[in-house]
């Protein structure tokens, strides 16, 4: 077999450096290589917080022109006396409500927390007999009316006085003066005697020299007497 040549010679060599200088790089390479920084993490950070601001502020734009052009705010969809977003607890209608019980009707009435339809019933048939209510207490003398549900409502409670119906007491018949509730026959008996025997009942004191008829009946009789003679 024939010696390789001096120019075969040199090719071996060159293959065998090139050969060498490739495995110096697969094995050395990893340990030049750097991993980033911690400021190019935090450069990477900032640019994402600045980029989720952007789009923080292009969805609350987008939710504002929606408003706009819509034609109504999305706080008309939320239930009343709800939170609004950032503008704190809206006012419940229920606080403001206020209710003349001489001219409102049972559905008015039973806008009242713990009024139904027979309690407002009640009230309403009450309110006929008396010819109307003179002070709010009187819906204490309503069946079943006690002090603590009085209690809760009675900051909404108002009344008008003009619409209260007065009693002719000189000639009102003795039904219609025992139909009164705060007459019982015998009083109303006594107060058609006291005409026909000493005349017509002028004033308080007139009314208080009628035979039946006390100090406390008389002023609770009172507000509801017209003397007409």
């Amino acid at each position: 077999m024939d010696k390789p040549s001096r120019s075969q010679w040199r090719g071996f060599a060159v293959l065998s450096v090139v050969f060498a200088v490739v495995v110096l790089l697969l094995l050395f390479w990893p340990r030049f290589s750097t991993a980033p920084s911690a400021s190019d993490f935090s450069r990477l950070a900032q640019a994402v917080s600045l980029y989720g601001d952007t789009i923080r502020l292009d969805d609350s734009a987008r939710r504002q022109s929606f408003r706009l052009h819509s034609g109504f705010a999305a706080d008309s969809l939320r239930p009343s006396g709800s939170i609004g977003w950032g503008r704190g607890p809206r006012q419940n209608p229920y606080d403001t409500l206020l209710v003349d019980i001489n001219t409102a009707d049972t559905s008015r009435l039973q806008l009242l927390r713990g009024i139904g339809p027979v309690f407002a019933s009640r009230i309403v048939k009450y309110r006929s007999l008396l010819g109307g209510f003179v002070s709010t207490s009187q819906l204490l003398e309503v069946y079943g009316m006690t002090t603590d549900r009085f209690s809760s409502i009675a900051h909404h409670l108002t009344l008008s006085k003009s619409s209260v119906n007065l009693l002719p007491i000189n000639s009102a018949s003795l039904d219609q003066l025992r139909r009164h509730p705060y007459l019982d026959y015998y009083q109303a008996r006594a107060i058609v005697d006291y005409r026909n025997s000493v005349g017509p009942i002028r004033n308080y004191s007139d009314l208080l020299k009628i035979n039946l008829i006390d100090d406390s009946t008389a002023r609770k009789i009172g507000d509801y007497i017209q003397y007409n003679y």
